[in-house]
């Protein structure tokens, strides 16, 4: 049997709220949180784009949960209001800990777009 005290899991971090970008909103029920276990950081919620929104800044993630480099932290699709369309998108965070959507995107310019957000990833 493994040793329980090599083999153990670090506590997880209570949720802490994520800071929205200005022209984004949150979804009811689903503010944007992250939580950290060791070098894991869990991001949950859900963020709504407004007039003004920009892809390149949803939300900026508190110190301690940002990577040291530019990384890809997972895809989501985003769905616009009123059945207005649907596009797969790829989820990054800066070092700065900018969350943005990047390539492979299909999200017009307009409001209305939600993008759900369900992330892990490794502080490397």
């Amino acid at each position: 049997m493994p040793d329980p005290i090599l083999h153990a899991t670090p506590a997880a971090t209570d949720w802490t709220p994520v800071p929205l970008a200005t022209g984004w909103g949150v979804v009811s029920g689903h503010p944007v949180q992250v939580s950290r276990s060791g070098d894991v950081v869990f991001i949950v919620g859900a963020a709504k784009r407004n007039a003004g929104g920009d892809l390149a800044r949803i939300a900026t993630l508190p110190e301690g949960y940002r990577p040291k480099q530019t990384q890809y932290v997972g895809a989501t699709v985003a769905v616009k209001d009123g059945g207005g369309g649907v596009a797969a998108c790829e989820v990054y965070t800066e070092s700065t800990g900018v969350l943005s959507v990047k390539w492979y995107s299909q999200i017009d310019s307009a409001p209305g777009w939600t993008v759900p957000l369900a992330l892990t990833f490794r502080i490397i």
